[in-house]
């Protein structure tokens, strides 16, 4: 019997060269296809929750943290969109209790 636990070692092969199969390292580790890394979005160092869910393992990032890769031009919509006008800025002064300038 295979390591997939396939008798035949020629299919054990070929499943293994099929999307969706990894190999576990002597460590514990395995590296995710890249086609599956590039659909996902995926890089280096980025966080996945492992976990047993019915016999199989789920990688999935952390609940509550979905992530988006932003692009530079995303990062110029974020930091526009934040900016404030000095009369927004006033009243925020003003809510917050700090001194509002020229006063």
């Amino acid at each position: 019997m295979t390591d997939l636990g396939i008798v035949d070692p020629d299919t054990d092969r070929l499943l293994a060269m099929a999307d969706g199969f990894v190999q576990l390292s002597g460590d514990g580790t395995i590296s995710l296809p890249a086609k599956i890394l590039k659909e996902l979005g995926l890089r280096d160092g980025h966080l996945l929750r492992v976990r047993v869910v019915e016999g199989s393992i789920q990688l999935t990032p952390p609940a509550g943290l979905p992530f988006e890769l932003y692009t530079e031009e995303r990062i110029t919509e974020f930091l526009e969109a934040a900016e404030m006008t000095d009369e927004e800025l006033d009243a925020a002064r003003d809510v917050w209790g700090l001194p509002v300038e020229g006063r």
